[in-house]
């Protein structure tokens, strides 16, 4: 009979989780809806003590204490309206689906006064302040929100830390927040920086270049056994199918056995779309392949991949 009771009250329980669940959006709109509302109040607020403060500054001057007491009252309030303006903006963020196989990361980059900071590149470094490239780099949006999409955590060794970067090599802010990723995870992170800020992934040197959001990078080093750079070597980026080995191309590798290869998404529309397996190879002048790459690399727009080769292995 208990068992019985013991099942039905557990069914409850599962109905009210899920109604529970499935409410939480509409409640988080409504927060952010609320939010707005006071944000609007304090705008008004905002403008009313301008006026004020103007008015007595004139007839008074600015270093009268009443208009540095005005002055500060509405510093006050322009940081609450950022901050409301901010917990809006949390509030409207809609958590990411994960699965067993991925990790997500997202939240947003701030500056002193709460908002967004577009533009900025948040990527994840080790210990000893190294890029993790095989977790790759997100760009931050208008209002500062960021996600970076793992869905492997293969020979990652955790803590790892957030950094943000300006340009193609400045550094923002390092994170001293270690994290923790696990697989089938979300994760919420801000930051508060300061400096200017241009968008740009993260790089080896301030050489490299810079992957626009329409753009695809593959680049890196043919090298032999001993590490020295192997000059004249064609970099080809093909298709396992055959069916883009052209219209993907090749490029030869300088003296120091540097290469990269650009893609614009308008112009590889139809790659994307058939979702093709690429791969790397390199040959010699005479069509000989020296090298051909056994992990296929994903068409992902914006990010720099770096397929560093060793001939002779």
């Amino acid at each position: 009979m208990n068992s019985d009771k013991d099942a039905t009250s557990g069914d409850s329980l599962n109905q009210v989780a899920s109604v529970l669940q499935n409410s939480l959006p509409g409640l988080d709109i409504l927060r952010a809806v609320t939010f707005d509302n006071l944000q609007f109040l304090r705008t008004a607020r905002a403008a009313g003590l301008q006026s004020e403060q103007e008015r007595l500054a004139a007839r008074l001057g600015d270093d009268d204490p009443r208009v540095i007491g005005l002055a500060a009252r509405r510093a006050e309030n322009e940081l609450f309206i950022s901050g409301l303006a901010a917990e809006s903006q949390r509030a409207r963020v809609v958590p990411p689906d994960v699965n067993k196989d991925t990790w997500v990361l997202h939240g947003f980059i701030r500056d002193e006064q709460l908002r967004g900071v577009p533009n900025v590149t948040v990527a994840l470094y080790d210990r000893s302040g190294n890029w993790i490239q095989q977790l790759g780099f997100a760009g931050t949006s208008a209002n500062g929100y960021f996600r970076i999409d793992v869905r492997s955590l293969a020979n990652i060794k955790p803590p790892l830390f957030v950094h943000v970067l300006s340009g193609q090599a400045t550094l923002l802010h390092a994170d001293d927040e270690p994290l923790t990723p696990e697989l089938a995870t979300v994760l919420f992170h801000e930051v508060i920086v300061t400096g200017e800020k241009t968008a740009a992934p993260p790089v080896e040197s301030r050489n490299d270049p810079v992957a626009q959001p329409d753009t695809w990078i593959v680049r890196g080093r043919v090298t032999d056994k001993d590490g020295k750079g192997l000059s004249k070597l064609i970099v080809s980026v093909y298709d396992k199918d055959l069916l883009f080995d052209d219209k993907l191309g090749q490029t030869e590798t300088d003296s120091n056995g540097d290469y990269i290869l650009t893609y614009h998404t308008e112009d590889y529309r139809d790659v994307i779309e058939r979702k093709p397996d690429i791969y790397v190879k390199v040959l010699d002048q005479k069509g000989n392949t020296l090298y051909s790459s056994k992990k296929k690399i994903k068409f992902n727009v914006g990010r720099v991949e770096i397929v560093n080769v060793t001939v002779g292995q």
